[in-house]
């Protein structure tokens, strides 16, 4: 029950994760900070993963653009 209502919770993110073409700097970090978390269930794990695919953002180059984000 506790994942669950943490995903409910999470809603917000997950469509801006769907429906935005283009992310902002904030909505990356906000990816990265998601996939570095240890207790992220699989189904928000895939939806991150299927928005930088769709965005064409390899997890490689969202780690670069965190670090580019965090020195401007």
């Amino acid at each position: 029950i506790g994942s669950r209502h943490r995903v409910n919770d999470s809603n917000p993110y997950d469509d801006l994760f769907k429906q935005i073409d283009e992310p902002s700097a904030y909505l990356l970090a906000e990816c990265l900070t998601r996939l570095q978390e240890t207790d992220i269930d699989s189904a928000q794990h895939r939806l991150i993963g299927k928005a930088l695919d769709r965005w064409n953002i390899s997890k490689e180059e969202l780690v670069v653009r965190a670090r580019l984000i965090e020195c401007a």
